[in-house]
């Protein structure tokens, strides 16, 4: 068990501004009830965060093949 506690906890969430804040709150909250504890965010994005207008997808879409 104290193997675990040095390893960081790693919280996945979306790097929207509104899940990062929701995260951090999350972190916040465990980092008071479990003193000393790594904790990390690990943002990434996802499919719902692509607009078709976003400039990513036109990149996607110019290289057949990727993505």
């Amino acid at each position: 068990m104290a193997n675990l506690r040095r390893r960081p906890l790693r919280i996945g969430t979306r790097s929207s501004p509104m899940a990062m804040n929701q995260s951090n709150g999350v972190r916040d909250r465990i980092r008071k009830r479990v003193p000393g504890r790594d904790v990390e965010l690990m943002p990434m994005t996802t499919s719902a965060d692509l607009w078709p207008g976003d400039l990513r997808v036109r990149a996607r879409r110019a290289r057949p093949g990727q993505g």
